[in-house]
């Protein structure tokens, strides 16, 4: 089966590097470098917390995504789940982030309550001291999405019957 796939960012080169694993040849059409585009802004921050509930299955998907396809790829130093502190001084915003934090753990994502001073310690350049309530979320993160796409577009060319075309695509026509 001969499949093309226009765009080169993270779901693309994820797309056909998953194809050309199954047997599909495929050619993956991007004008530009891989990875720089949609995927180096919007996929870049792996994180859940906050979001919308209809939006949390595919979020957390994602990070775990992102996890299992950098070590299929030998290229986890691309991926940097580090953390993600959530602040929020009283009132509101204090019970806004409990609740974030009961929804996450709903979905069975890992939340941390931790004090203020224990924040300090670990991102010591914030300001932690008039926080009534701090989480911590260790999953949470960001990759390397350029790097990441050129560590998918090496392997899939180099294993399977992949290509890679940095060509626009001008149009689509039914065979």
């Amino acid at each position: 089966m001969k499949i093309g796939v226009i765009g080169a960012g993270i779901i693309g080169r994820s797309i056909a590097y998953h194809l050309g694993k199954a047997g599909a040849q495929v050619t993956v059409f991007d004008i530009g470098e891989p990875g720089n585009g949609v995927s180096s802004t919007s996929f870049a921050c792996l994180n859940a917390f906050g979001q919308a509930e209809a939006d949390l299955p595919f979020r957390l998907d994602a990070i775990k995504y992102h996890s299992m396809i950098a070590r299929d790829v030998g290229s986890e130093r691309h991926l940097h789940t580090t953390g993600t502190l959530r602040l929020a001084s009283f009132g509101n915003a204090a019970a806004k982030l409990e609740q974030h934090a009961k929804t996450l753990c709903k979905y069975g994502s890992q939340v941390e309550f931790i004090s203020p001073a224990a924040a300090g310690r670990l991102e010591p350049s914030i300001r932690t001291e008039s926080a009534a309530e701090v989480v911590l979320v260790p999953e949470e993160g960001w990759v390397h999405a350029g790097a990441l796409c050129r560590a998918l577009i090496d392997l899939s060319t180099k294993r399977f019957a992949v290509r890679y075309r940095r060509e626009r695509v001008q149009g689509l026509e039914r065979l």
